[in-house]
């Protein structure tokens, strides 16, 4: 091996780091696979989905959240899946 391609090479440490988000990656892949690919998949599955990955990377609250910026109505997400739990009768008139 040359010296040029030798100081592109990662460092122990760097390849244990990399080695550590290839992990995460996966983690990722799977949810974006589930989404992808599950026929019939309810709000409440993609809640569920969501929340795991939120539990594992708290940073993803403020994207993925259920009072995410993206959600232009909040409420009406949590009624659904408040339905799609069976709890409907919790529900109040708002």
């Amino acid at each position: 091996m040359d010296d040029a391609t030798a100081e592109l090479m990662p460092t122990r440490r760097e390849e244990n780091k990399l080695k550590g988000l290839l992990e995460e990656l996966k983690a990722f892949e799977s949810s974006s696979k589930k989404l992808q690919s599950a026929d019939g998949l309810s709000l409440l599955d993609v809640r569920d989905i969501f929340d795991a990955l939120i539990v594992e990377h708290p940073g993803l609250e403020g994207y993925l959240g259920s009072d995410a910026a993206i959600i232009h109505h909040p409420e009406f997400e949590d009624a659904c899946v408040t339905v799609l739990m069976g709890k409907a009768n919790s529900l109040t008139q708002q």
